[in-house]
């Protein structure tokens, strides 16, 4: 994934602490993101449908080279792959319509618009940038190690609609109803 995103500076290498790679953070996993859509997990074809990935900063604790570590994972990228074809970057995982303001179907920075009704696998990935501290000196980790969240199956549906002289309410049988 090419993501890009701020170095964070290192303290100066010592002797017996070697500089830190991607490959040597191969046993620290970063947490799954969680991931979303908006309506209540639908879409509608023709109208943006909202996907929401949730990630952030964290740390984990283990030991690299021998000696005790603790790696902080701070997300800085997020790709979209709709499942029709459309992919997306982000460098945030988007927020909810009510967060935002918008109404429902409006578009957002992470929303998508189907064209078509069916069934679609929807994934998010998100870039995490990586800090390694060993308590007498830390290291930024050049590149990102990436995390998925779980494949979502995202129905989209034909929305039709129809001009009658009386609401389902009024008239329970009527077109539509």
């Amino acid at each position: 994934m090419d993501l890009l995103y701020e170095q964070i500076p290192q303290d100066e290498p010592t002797e017996d602490i070697p500089a830190v790679t991607v490959a040597d953070l191969a046993a620290f996993t970063p947490r799954q993101p969680s991931f979303a859509a908006e309506p209540a997990g639908l879409g509608v074809a023709g109208l943006p449908t909202n996907v929401i990935a949730g990630a952030s900063e964290h740390t984990v604790a283990g030991t690299l080279f021998g000696r005790p570590v603790t790696v902080r994972f701070t997300p800085v990228g997020y790709r979209f792959d709709y499942g029709d074809g459309a992919t997306s970057t982000s460098s945030s995982g988007g927020a909810s319509w009510a967060a935002l303001g918008q109404a429902q179907f409006t578009p957002t920075p992470t929303s998508h618009t189907f064209t078509s009704p069916g069934e679609y696998t929807v994934t998010v990935s998100v870039a995490y940038a990586a800090v390694v501290d060993f308590g007498v000196t830390t290291r930024a980790v050049n590149g990102t190690v990436v995390a998925d969240a779980a494949p979502q199956t995202l129905r989209v549906l034909e929305a039709r609609t129809a001009l009658v002289d009386k609401t389902c309410a009024q008239n329970p049988r009527g077109p539509g109803c």
